[in-house]
């Protein structure tokens, strides 16, 4: 009996083989050329690979351990500086990386959420930016310390607009699933943020505006404006000259204050 299984066993394994094989070809072939999108991979792609997985007898955890294992290999070989790799391989090895970051993102599973954290530490500022934009895609709103320390380690313009723009798309769809959800701390973050005018303002602003109405004639947003004014940037001192007077018909007495008394950012909130 012993036996038979065995054979069995070894029997099947082969066809696993080339049921991985298969669907790593799969894999390879979205995530290169015209059939990988920069900016986010299309919702067809990911149900192709699904339905790739499927018919290659994986489970999903199995199809997302292949492509972690795939990120990693793409990695090494973007980094890989010794001189049998010429630089269109590296540029090879950039691209594919991140795509298949995109394709775990939508995925949305949390077991992939120490590869993208794994992936922050790569060399090149555009990978770095897919891999934390792809956490915050699984993780939504409960990414703000990962965020923050993203930030701390990572400054930058892209990195803040990219980040920023997607937790604005997981604040949306937390609050569409849950109305009645608590969403104070997301808010609370997006609001500090624009208060302490370290991040790119004309994505917070454009969150904000989109997702908490009050912050249209608020003080903080008059804040926002004043960090973009001070910008080297000719188009956010000219996105902050439009926001300051658009601010300035409002009355200062009737503009919001998150920092009042009871609101998101009173210091006494929550004692």
């Amino acid at each position: 009996m012993c036996i038979l299984l065995a054979v069995i066993c070894l029997a099947d394994e082969p066809d696993k083989k080339k049921d991985i094989a298969s669907f790593r070809k799969t894999v390879e072939f979205y995530a290169s050329g015209p059939h990988f999108v920069a900016t986010e991979p299309d919702e067809s792609i990911t149900e192709a690979l699904k339905k790739r997985a499927e018919k290659s007898n994986l489970t999903q955890a199995e199809a997302i351990a292949e492509m972690s294992s795939m990120a990693r290999e793409y990695r090494k070989l973007s980094e890989d500086t010794s001189e049998k790799v010429t630089e269109r391989m590296r540029l090879i090895g950039r691209v594919r990386l991140s795509a298949v970051l995109g394709f775990l993102g939508r995925f949305e599973d949390r077991s992939a959420l120490p590869l993208f954290e794994e992936m922050t530490g790569a060399s090149n500022g555009s990978t770095r930016v897919y891999a934390v934009r792809a956490y915050i895609k699984v993780a939504g709103v409960d990414s703000i310390l990962f965020i923050q320390k993203s930030f701390q380690k990572y400054p930058g313009l892209l990195m803040e607009y990219t980040v920023i723009e997607e937790f604005g798309r997981q604040l949306k769809k937390a609050k569409k699933a849950s109305p009645n959800k608590d969403l104070s701390e997301p808010y609370i973050f997006l609001l500090t943020e624009v208060q302490e005018g370290k991040c790119r303002g004309d994505i917070l602003d454009k969150v904000l505006c989109e997702n908490l109405p009050a912050y249209s004639t608020s003080a903080q947003r008059e804040k926002a404006a004043e960090t973009m004014l001070k910008s080297s940037n000719d188009y956010l001192r000219g996105m902050g000259n439009s926001i300051k007077a658009e601010i300035e018909k409002t009355p200062k007495e009737k503009r919001k204050d998150f920092k009042a008394k009871g609101e998101l950012l009173d210091p006494e909130r929550g004692k």
